[in-house]
């Protein structure tokens, strides 16, 4: 009887090690990396025309998406012959791998309000810890 209670009590205590942990935490807390490659820092755009956009984004784990927007920040001394059209824009996405290139086009009308404008990238990446950077890039548009 006493065999069988020590056999049972080693085998429960064999179950539940082997149900713990690895000792390591796989869990991914290091936020993904963005790089945003165009706008360049103040560049200037004439209203009705296009503005090209791209940014890198890198994980080192995996990535998951992003999210794009751009508003208007501040009037910078022009004067307003017309009724300005406010720029808005707003982009998502979904991201896969470790490193990926997301480049996409922002139309402007002719009529856009003249000023500076703030495009926010955010993206996420895979892991189940909330792991999300931004970053944040001012251009101008200006006739």
């Amino acid at each position: 009887m006493k065999f069988l209670k020590y056999a049972l009590v080693t085998l429960f205590s064999v179950g539940l090690m082997s149900c713990g942990s690895s000792g390591g935490d796989d869990t991914d807390k290091e936020a993904p990396g963005i790089t945003i490659t165009a706008p360049t820092a103040n560049q200037s755009f004439a209203p009705g025309t296009t503005v090209n956009a791209s940014f890198t984004a890198t994980d080192n784990k995996a990535l998951k998406s992003y999210i794009v927007s751009v508003d208007f920040l501040e009037t910078v001394g022009m004067t307003v012959k017309t009724t300005p059209v406010d720029f808005d824009f707003d982009k998502s996405g979904t991201l896969s791998g470790k490193s990926q290139v997301v480049t996409f086009d922002m139309e402007l009308d002719p009529n856009t309000k003249e000023g500076k404008y703030k495009m926010l990238v955010k993206v996420t990446d895979a892991s189940t810890e909330v792991n999300e950077k931004t970053e944040e890039r001012i251009f101008i548009i200006a006739k």
